[in-house]
Formats: structure tokens, sequence, C-alpha cells
């Protein structure tokens, strides 16, 4: 199992030297750790971080990754430098996931052939890998935990009311890992655990959870602290404005076609552009599990004995959990439930798919267990067939990567700018920078607007001086797209409002010739 997840994603782990994802999000990530490893070290301020200036409150815009900032932070900590340290982040949250799932599905009584099957799944499965950019999904240990709380509660709330304590404690945790996959969890959970109250599968071989004082004092530590992450977000959510429309929502919601949607899939990428009327948010709604998962699945589903098993139960709720995100003609249940506090902070729902594995993953087990453990020589040799032939599909797959070089270059190029321009003041005061221009405008840098703005953000954090540029998953009015003077004006207009006292003739302007008063 170990063996096969390094197959599928050891070109991103060490001693490749290659970062996960691409120039984009990879570098935004990267900022936000390193921002709070500084933070973790005692310099700067947790949510304030320095760009979007003079805004305060910049990181509750985004995720924080402070649930597993940890493991980000020890290698730092130790002489590592950023990019080394954020691949031991990715791997950390890799194996972690993967074992997380495996000791879940055996906490639930499912069989070790069964259990390794369901956390491959979690962890290397076709959505997974498609996401790739958005590498703090690759944290999502707390999920399967979440779900077999609700599985192992079912009907029985008295007397399983440590398994929803359980269940609380995953969710919290999970979402001071990420709040978005926390919501998602919400999400799955609720309907999981409607369909098992209803499906009604045996519940005397589930295990019962006793609660210990040091449990119970670490479950205490992790509510509050989601608690005062909660808090933070909301504070700023507030003051800001910060919601996703239903259009927008909308707009990067899945449709049935995303079944067939696996663009990173040397096998499967002709099939899915046969697909390809999607141009925003594709990698997020490419939901083509593969079909050697498929087939496990089927065989799960179609070889319960009765209706009333937990294979029936997963499927029926996974298959709900799909309707609801999905959209159909304009429309999808979701964006009628996001006046949930938390939820209408969801852009993506297509990610849900993240969550969702873990059930899928535990049919494809009981489906593989029912091969394998056969009499029939036959449905043996099926069993290995599949198994194999799934482990091809998850490893012949064109990863996003990005190398060290590629991160530097575009920022010590920036720096050497910003310096030229300090110096070129004779001694003036410096409280901020703006970069105007970008010298690789050009159809062969993707989004360089984006990349304008992730040079000066990383710049911003190396130099110690602040950015009027920013990135984030929520951009404040007025700083999308400042590619003119005119567009200065305005930005500089936004920022007397917020701060009447700033002397914005203390902004460094990079590039450009216009005036800064």
């Amino acid at each position: 199992m170990v063996a096969a997840v390094y197959l599928v994603w050891g070109r991103v782990l060490p001693p490749s030297g290659l970062i996960p994802g691409d120039i984009g999000d990879s570098r935004f990530n990267l900022y936000v750790l390193e921002h709070g490893y500084q933070w973790m070290v005692g310099s700067g301020s947790l949510w304030n971080m320095e760009f979007f200036w003079p805004i305060k409150g910049a990181g509750a815009f985004s995720e924080m990754h402070l649930g597993s900032l940890i493991f980000y932070v020890f290698p730092r900590i130790l002489g590592l430098d950023m990019y080394i340290s954020m691949q031991v982040w990715f791997m950390a949250g890799l194996y972690g996931t993967l074992f997380s799932a495996y000791f879940a599905a055996r906490w639930l009584r499912c069989s070790v052939l069964g259990s390794g099957i369901a956390a491959f799944v979690f962890t290397c499965a076709l959505p997974v890998t498609a996401q790739i950019s958005r590498v703090q999904f690759v944290h999502r240990w707390a999920i399967p935990w979440a779900v077999a709380a609700v599985i192992s509660t079912s009907r029985q709330l008295i007397a399983r009311k440590n398994n929803i304590l359980m269940l609380i404690v995953a969710v919290c945790i999970q979402f001071v890992i990420s709040p978005g996959s926390a919501v998602a969890t919400i999400f799955v959970c609720s309907i999981l655990w409607g369909v098992v109250i209803v499906v009604n599968p045996p519940m005397d071989n589930l295990p019962l959870i006793r609660i210990k004082p040091i449990s119970a004092a670490l479950g205490l530590t992790a509510i509050v602290f989601a608690g005062y992450v909660a808090l933070n977000y909301s504070h700023f959510k507030t003051i800001y404005g910060i919601k996703r429309e239903t259009f927008e929502t909308l707009l990067f919601s899945p449709t049935f076609k995303s079944l067939f949607l696996a663009d990173h899939s040397v096998l499967w990428q002709g099939l899915s552009y046969k697909h390809s009327a999607f141009d925003i948010g594709r990698p997020e709604i490419q939901l083509f599990v593969g079909l050697g998962l498929a087939t496990f699945v089927l065989i799960g589903v179609f070889r319960a004995s009765r209706l009333n098993t937990l294979e029936i139960a997963l499927f029926i709720g996974t298959l709900l959990a799909f309707l609801g995100i999905v959209k159909i003609g304009g429309w999808s249940a979701f964006t009628r439930i996001q006046i949930i506090p938390g939820f209408d902070s969801v852009r993506t729902p297509g990610r849900f798919i993240l969550v969702l594995l873990f059930p899928i993953g535990l049919i494809a087990g009981s489906g593989f267990r029912l091969l394998a453990t056969s009499k029939s020589t036959t449905l043996k040799s099926m069993a290995c067939v599949v198994l194999v032939f799934m482990c091809i599909e998850y490893s012949a797959i064109d990863l996003k990567t990005v190398s060290k070089t590629e991160l530097t270059t575009r920022t010590e190029n920036l720096i050497s700018r910003i310096d030229t321009k300090i110096k070129a003041l004779n001694g003036a005061h410096v409280d901020a920078f703006l970069v105007l221009d970008d010298n690789e405008q050009s159809s062969a840098v993707q989004n360089f607007e984006s990349m304008k703005d992730l040079d000066a953000m990383l710049a911003s954090l190396k130099i110690g001086i602040p950015t009027l540029n920013g990135y984030s998953g929520f951009l404040p009015f007025g700083r999308y797209r400042v590619a003119n003077c005119d567009d200065v004006s305005k930005l500089f207009a936004e920022i007397l409002e917020i701060e009447p006292e700033t002397n914005l003739s203390r902004i460094a302007l990079i590039g450009g010739d216009c005036p800064v008063r």
C-alpha cells in the first residue's frame, strides 16, 4: 500500500526536487506555510499577512493551513529550505491521509484487504490527482473518522453519544486543516447519516467509543481551537463582505458530464476531452474515478446479500450527495442551502468528491474482498487483474509539477527590481510597494496578472516590506487587474477610504510612470 502510493505520487516527493501543483496556487500555498512558520518563530502577525496592504486580516481570505502547519514548521526548524519543507509537508499529508483512512476502515471492522483498498482509493483516486494544484487538500486525515463516526452511530444517538463526540472533533480538526473540506465533510456526513438511519444496517459489530480523560482533553482543545479560527474567519468575513454568489458557485459546479472527465489521465484523457465544454474550474469538476474502482464498487453493491447492508447505504448516500452538488440546467440543490453559515464560502462543490472517496473506497474494498476471498480461482484472478489495472490507472497520470528554479527565478528577479527602485529613492522611507507592470505579459504565461501578484507576495515575504498586490480566494474591490494609471488611482482612492491617514507618497511603484501622491 505504501509502495503503491509512492508509485503514484513519487515524482513530487523527496528526493525528486519537484513541488506538486502549478506555479500559481503552489506558490500561494508556499507563501501561507512560510508566513505561518515565521509567525510561529515570533515574526509577524498570524492573520495579518502583508499583502493587499493596508488591509488587515488578509489571512482570512483563504485557507490558513493551521491544522497541518506543524508538518512544515518542523523541517524548517531543522534547517531545511522552504521548498523541501513543503515537500515534507505534502508527504506528511499524503501518508497521514493514507493511514488514517486505513485505520478508520479497520475500526469499522473492515478486512485488512478491504481497508487497504479504501485507503488507497481515498489517497490516490483520479479526482485527487486531478486537483493537485490545490495541494492543501492532501491533508484529509480527519475526514475518514468523521465518516466512521456517522456510520457507527446510526440511530443509536444515546448509546453512542461518544461516537457523536468523535464526529464533532473530527470535523473541528478538519476545519483547522482546511475549512472548505470541513464544510464538504459536514454536507456528506449529514446525507450519509440520514441514509444509514433509513437503511439501518446491522450495528452489532461496529465499535463503541470509550472516552478517557486525556482523549477528552485533546478533543476539547480541538473544538476550542476550531472555534477560535471560526470566529476570526467570521469577523473578517463580516468586515469585508466575503461570500460566494450563487452564479459563481454554479459556474464551478459539476454536471453529469463531469463523471467522464479526467484530463490528466494518460489512459482516459481522450474520452475526457470529448466532453470538453468546461473552461472554468475544470480540474475541480473532474469526477471520473476510473474503470478499476468502478468495477470494485459495482461488485460491492450487487454482491450485497440484502438491502439493509452498509454497502447499499454508502452507495445510496454517495449518489444523493452527488445529486446534491451537481448542476442540472443551471440549478443545483447545493446553492439552495448556502444560507447555512460557512456553506456560502464554497465556490467549487465538485471538490466534495474528495470526501466521498472514502465511502466509495469502503464499497470498493468490500467488492475486492468478495472476489479475493472467493473459492473460485477465476474470481481471485479477476481481483488481482482489476487491482493491478487500478494501480496503472492511478499512476499513468500527468501530475502538475514545478521546480525550485521556476519558483525562485521570478521572485528573485522582482526582488532585484525592488532593490533598484528603493536605491533610486535615495533613502526615502517605503511603507509598501505596488507592482504595476509585468515583464512577461504574453500568452505563454498563463494568468500573468496572478503571476505578478504572487511574485510580489513572495518578494514581500523575503524582504519584509508589505505589498499592495495580492492573490487569494477573495480579492477586495479594486485589487483585480491593476494594469494602468487609472487602475492605480482607483486603488489609491479605495485605500484612503479604508485608511484615510495612509501616506501614499511612501509607496514604491515598481514599473510604470504613474504619479504617487
